[in-house]
């Protein structure tokens, strides 16, 4: 901010250039620091590392750099704080997975040892799959596909015993197609990620979707959730699905957020 007068509840302080010149000092040499202890910790693990300080709003600034980097995926934290951190998520992390041009991992846990991927049949849950079979850091991980079916609302009257049987059975078969329909996806998108050298099993589950993805993790031992989202241009990408939004924010574990318009087959490796 400028130097100025800075009103508050008490009486107004003005600080002057050289104050405010030291404070942007102080935290410029902050985020070097932070910058070194992160590059440090990477390159004993063997990673190639490059640092840059950006000024301006965290999360814009980080998705304008990622997608004039080509950076084929941004890693952040939950920012959550207290008894609820590993529910909560940050405004800064839920912007840049609103914005990302490229897939963004959630990270919450330490290390990936067993994924759990929600696929739909949509065109991003397809993208989410190609995402995971063409990533070799993901390869040798065992994974459950799961396809959530929302359970069916009650149909008719009771108060007309024919009409309600007639009902019943027309609600059974749609529920009994609506699970063959699924256990098809589930079955698609396993063999497709089996074909890509992964171990993969399908799983269908009823009830709301959100919740049962993340039952599913818990269940099965997953430190990671794959989630596909819409991916749109403009003005209307600024929101992620109530699925994806819902997982992200109730997850305990680490959750890679995938959009439609995400390239997976991309050589950057960033």
């Amino acid at each position: 901010p400028p130097a100025g007068a800075l009103v508050g509840p008490g009486p107004d302080v003005y600080v002057g250039p050289d104050t405010f010149a030291e404070l942007e000092e102080r935290r410029v040499g902050h985020a070097h620091q932070v910058l070194e202890a992160a590059e440090r910790g990477l390159r004993e693990r063997g990673f190639a590392v490059e640092t840059a300080v950006l000024l301006g709003a965290a999360a814009r600034e980080l998705v304008d750099d990622a997608g004039a980097w080509a950076a084929d995926l941004v890693v952040v934290g939950s920012h959550g704080h207290g008894a609820l951190a590993g529910l909560l998520l940050g405004s800064f992390s839920a912007e840049v997975v609103d914005h990302a041009p490229c897939p963004v991992l959630i990270a919450r846990r330490p290390a990936v040892t067993r994924v759990v991927i929600a696929v739909d049949g949509s065109t991003a849950a397809g993208q989410a799959v190609a995402t995971l079979a063409s990533w070799p850091v993901l390869r040798a991980l065992p994974t459950t596909v799961l396809t959530v079916i929302e359970p069916l609302e009650p149909m008719g009257s009771a108060a007309m015993p024919a009409v309600q049987a007639s009902l019943d059975v027309a609600r059974d078969r749609f529920a009994a197609g609506l699970r063959a329909h699924a256990e098809g996806v589930a079955r698609s998108a396993a063999d497709r990620l089996r074909g890509a050298g992964l171990s993969a099993a399908g799983r269908v589950v009823e009830g709301k979707p959100a919740e049962q993805i993340v039952l599913a993790a818990a269940q099965e031992g997953a430190d990671l959730i794959v989630v596909g989202t819409r991916g749109l241009t403009g003005l209307a990408r600024l929101r992620l699905g109530s699925t994806a939004r819902g997982v992200l924010h109730t997850a305990r574990v680490s959750v890679l957020v995938v959009a439609a318009h995400s390239d997976p087959t991309s050589q950057h490796r960033r």
